[in-house]
Formats: C-alpha cells, sequence, structure tokens
C-alpha cells in the first residue's frame, strides 16, 4: 500500500520570485516577514523583493540574521520577539533560512520553544504559512516535513517531522541561484542527491511513486550538477537541479534518508560542518558499504548515472557505488573528514550520535557501531 501527500504549491521559471506579490495575496495576508542571511542580503535579492511586496501596499520586515544549521535560540528569540507583528513569512535562502521560517511558525503559533515540538507530529495547525524562495538547489526544505535543528546545548542536531512543516508556496527562479559560488552549489547538490539516494534504496515508505521520483531525481542531478557547478548562468541546468531539488524534499518526507544523513549530522553538531558538505564526505563511502546489501537497487541507478569507462567492467552494483564516488570526487569541495578539521578522537562518540540511542540503522540496512566508525574512519 502506498502513500503520498503534499501541500507545497511549486511555481517554477524564471523571474517567478518576482511574482511573490500574487502568491502572498493568494494566502490573504498582509504583514510580511521576509527571513534571509547576510550572504543572501548582499545580492540584493531580499531588498528586491521587499521593494516588490512593499510597492503593493504591504507591510514588510526583514530579518537577515540566519545562520546555517539554525539553533533553538536562533528559531525561539525570532518567534518571540516578533510574534505578533507579523501574519506570514516569506523564506529567501536555503535549507537553514527556511527551516528557520518553519520553526518560527511553530513557535510563533504554539508558544514554548521548538524543543517541544521534536519528533513526529506534535501538532495540527499552523497560523503563520510560508513562502520560500529557495536560493541552494539542494535541500528541499522548501516541500519537505522536516525541520533540522541545532541543538547546541546538547551537541546533537534534533529534528521536528510534520507534514505541515512544508510551506505553502515555492517559487523556483533559475535566475536566484545564477550567482551561487560553485562550492556552495557542489555541496548542496550532493545534499539533493542523497536525498533522492537514500529514498531510492529506502526500506521505509518506498513504493512505486517514491521510487519513480527519487530515480528520475538522481539521474537529474547526475546530468546537470557538474554543469550547473560550472556555470551557475546556465537556466536549464539551473531549473533542473531546483526542481531535483525539491523532488528530493518530496520523497525522503515519505521515504525517509537513512546512514548518510545520520552520520552527516553529527559532523555538523561536534564540527560546525555544514550539512551539504558533511552529506558530501560521507556518501561515497557509505555507498561502497551498502553495495552488496542493496545490490538490486544499485543496479537499477546504474544506467542513469554518469557514464565513467574505466570501470566497465566491473559488476553493474559495484559500478554504481564508483561512479558515484568518483562523481562527488569532481566536484570543488574537501572530500576528506581531516580536511575540514574533524578529529579522531571524536568519532565513536559521533558514531553513538549517529545511532541516536538505537541499536542499529535500519535505513536500509542494519548497521552496529563498529561498523559506522568503520565508515567514518574510511572517510577521515
Amino acid at each position: 500500500m502506498g502513500e503520498f501527500f503534499i501541500r507545497t504549491k511549486i511555481k517554477s521559471g524564471q523571474g517567478i520570485s518576482e511574482d511573490v506579490v500574487k502568491y502572498i495575496k493568494l494566502l490573504k495576508k498582509d504583514k510580511i516577514l521576509i527571513l534571509t542571511d547576510k550572504g543572501v542580503r548582499n545580492t540584493g535579492l531580499p531588498d528586491k523583493i521587499q521593494e516588490i511586496i512593499k510597492n503593493a501596499g504591504i507591510s514588510v520586515y526583514i530579518i537577515d540574521t540566519i545562520q546555517p544549521d539554525p539553533t533553538v535560540e536562533l528559531i525561539d528569540s525570532i518567534a518571540n520577539k516578533y510574534n505578533g507583528s507579523f501574519s506570514a513569512i516569506v523564506a529567501i535562502g536555503g535549507g537553514s533560512t527556511i527551516d528557520t521560517a518553519k520553526g518560527v511558525s511553530i513557535v510563533s503559533t504554539l508558544g514554548g520553544s521548538i524543543r517541544e515540538y521534536v519528533g513526529e507530529n506534535k501538532f495540527n495547525h499552523l497560523d503563520f504559512p510560508i513562502l520560500a524562495i529557495p536560493t541552494t538547489a539542494g535541500t528541499g526544505s522548501e516541500v519537505s516535513w522536516h525541520i533540522s535543528i541545532n541543538d547546541v546545548e546538547n551537541e546533537k542536531k534534533i529534528t521536528v517531522r510534520n507534514p505541515l512543516c512544508s510551506c505553502d508556496y515555492a517559487l523556483l527562479d533559475p535566475n536566484v541561484i545564477a550567482s551561487v559560488p560553485p562550492h556552495i552549489a557542489a555541496m548542496t547538490g550532493v545534499d539533493a542527491f542523497a536525498h533522492n539516494f537514500e529514498s531510492f534504496v529506502s526500506n521505509k515508505g518506498n513504493w512505486l511513486l517514491t521510487h519513480q521520483l527519487s530515480k528520475s531525481g538522481i539521474e537529474i542531478i547526475g546530468n546537470n550538477l557538474l554543469e550547473f557547478v560550472k556555470n551557475p548562468t546556465n537556466k536549464v541546468a539551473a531549473e533542473n537541479m531546483l526542481l531535483a531539488s525539491s523532488i528530493g524534499g518530496m520523497v525522503l518526507s515519505h521515504a525517509r534518508t537513512g546512514i548518510v544523513h545520520q552520520m552527516a549530522r553529527p559532523l555538523g553538531a561536534h564540527f560546525q560542518v555544514p550539512h551539504g558538505l558533511a552529506v558530501s564526505l560521507i556518501l561515497p563511502y557509505a555507498v561502497k558499504f551498502l553495495a552488496n546489501s542493496i545490490k538490486d537497487k544499485l543496479m537499477l541507478i546504474n544506467d542513469v548515472l554518469p557514464e565513467v569507462e574505466e570501470f566497465e567492467n566491473e559488476n553493474s552494483h559495484t559500478q554504481a557505488a564508483l561512479k558515484i564516488d568518483k562523481f562527488v570526487k569532481k566536484l570543488p569541495i574537501p572530500h576528506r573528514l581531516r580536511d575540514v578539521g574533524v578529529t579522531k578522537d571524536k568519532i565513536e562518540q559521533m558514531a553513538i550520535d549517529s545511532l541516536q540511542g538505537e541499536e542499529s540503522i535500519f535505513n536500509p540496512v542494519k548497521v552496529s557501531l563498529n561498523e559506522v566508525i568503520m565508515i567514518y574512519k574510511a572517510a577521515y
């Protein structure tokens, strides 16, 4: 039996972000809070969107203090300080900004702290709709049911999961990501790949629809990421990457992620490694570890992965794992844990944190503590 749900209305196309007022009016809200970060604000986009909204006679205010890997404190402080001064949020940024917007909507609606809503389906309504304008092609946060939050106090990543966490509108505008730096395009692109890949090989919530969507996402990224990293002004590659990112957000909400994301989260919590980069560092080594256990599924995606001539004589499932490794290694980002400040003495603790108190990781196969340590060491 299959199930699929998406509440986000997706609009895609060059310049679609400039139609923001049209969608705000459909939400019937008249006080807008724009959330962004200083880097994105320096591009001029948030101020341009603010001017468009203001010219329509709608009250609008910008907060540009969003940081990578949003913290409990950041979400709670924005919600508590500005609650009552806005009726909808426009999130302009990557996954951190969009996740912050989701958290602010929850705390503004329900009160307390975002910590109170960690887990699954802890609330049944939100009063503050969100319109997302993604500035990276990676997280799929605009459509996903998840919020990833950095619990600094306890040195761990925590997750809020609820179908209501997806945004009301997502405006996928390739013009918006035309100036993204190559290393950001690379690490967020691998994150999108991992969302699709882990959902494809998942043994939880995966069925024909998610299977076909995630396979398409893998193929789109395989055909477009390297070109997009090299030339982000290529509007076709940019729009394709935004679409693949949203597909990843849809499928991970249903089929879930697994070992790659579970091992990536402690890198952010302990060493402040950006999420997309953490995923990029773990992905090739986790896939090699899993290869024999998921050979049937690797065989199914081998043909949609970029061709690598020197691996032609390998079995197709092994070839697929090697293709993924080579694909990631072509990108202009670090490829070893030691290159991003990770220290060996923290590996065992990160492995424990990866398991999140469970005896093993079940998705897509059981993985022991010692095996998680082994993968970290291989990636080191």
